[in-house]
């Protein structure tokens, strides 16, 4: 496997995501609401979605299977765990960065779990 990024689409991601929990398409109507009909399409790439739709989704896939958000955001974003020497691929992702880019990575990062700890704080008070 090699170290470059990998480019899943949002139904890609979703269907891996899907099948790796065995997540079925009436558990997800059941959730949401949608059709089993609709669901089968969009999976089956007949149905076009709405962004919302796709967070119904992703929001349904998360109660039915704690755990899947996560592993539908890594799969979005080309996250694989361990590539085949051992090497983590999004180390190796951050490595090949330019610095500025990597400055911007962490300073995002930063943001985030202040953001993160402030919201803490709120919920602790």
């Amino acid at each position: 496997m090699s170290s470059e990024l990998y480019n899943f689409s949002h139904l890609e991601a979703l269907r891996k995501v899907k099948e790796a929990r065995r997540i079925t398409g009436k558990d997800l109507s059941r959730e949401t609401g949608i059709t089993e009909a609709n669901i089968s399409g969009f999976f089956n790439g007949k149905v076009n979605t709405k962004v919302s739709t796709l967070d119904r989704l992703v929001e349904a896939m998360e109660k039915i299977s704690p755990g899947a958000r996560r592993d539908y955001a890594q799969e979005l974003a080309g996250i694989v765990s361990i590539d085949e020497g051992g090497d983590s691929l999004l180390e190796q992702q951050i490595n090949d960065l330019p610095k500025e880019s990597k400055k911007q990575l962490i300073m995002a990062i930063v943001e985030s779990l202040a953001a993160e700890s402030k919201s803490e704080i709120r919920l602790a008070s």
